[in-house]
């Protein structure tokens, strides 16, 4: 189901930051743990691949073809988007074969690829967003956004059961 529409979520670029924002909680709740619950690393993967596999299927595709600069910042975009989910899926599943203690050296490095990443999609491909697409066309994305990232969301869910 959809989310209800915050006053302030008015197109997809402002979902896509307010999403920055709740991972930036969701790994501020991990970094401050004493004692991991892989109850939340298992939703932040969730989150993370529902929000990237939309932004994958509805932004990229207006923002590659801007110019070169666009094109490299999506490519570059994707692969830290798969470094992400491959490795917080890693450790999902080494722990749930082997019940390993939580790799706190590997967590840290993912968590800081995710923070620089944030930076980067709100600094550069907004800019690039806004050079690709009307007021009118980032309102009308949010809904393909919100459905594909419930859609990924589902198949996530799956993946770490």
């Amino acid at each position: 189901m959809k989310k209800e529409r915050d006053e302030q979520v008015e197109n997809v670029l402002t979902e896509i930051e307010s999403e920055h924002d709740e991972v930036r909680d969701m790994l501020a709740k991990i970094d401050q743990a004493k004692r991991i619950t892989w109850s939340h690393v298992e939703a932040l993967y969730v989150t993370l691949k529902g929000h990237h596999e939309a932004e994958e299927h509805v932004l990229f595709p207006k923002v590659r073809p801007v110019d070169s600069q666009a094109e490299k910042l999506v490519e570059h975009l994707i692969e830290e988007h798969d470094e992400a989910e491959t490795g917080l899926l890693a450790m999902i599943e080494k722990h749930k074969k082997d019940e390993q203690k939580f790799d706190w050296e590997k967590y840290g490095e993912l968590a800081k690829l995710l923070r620089e990443h944030m930076e980067e999609e709100e600094s550069k491909l907004f800019k690039k967003a806004r050079k690709a697409m009307t007021e009118e066309e980032l309102k009308a994305a949010l809904d393909p956004f919100e459905t594909q990232e419930e859609k990924s969301k589902k198949s996530a869910k799956k993946e770490v059961k």
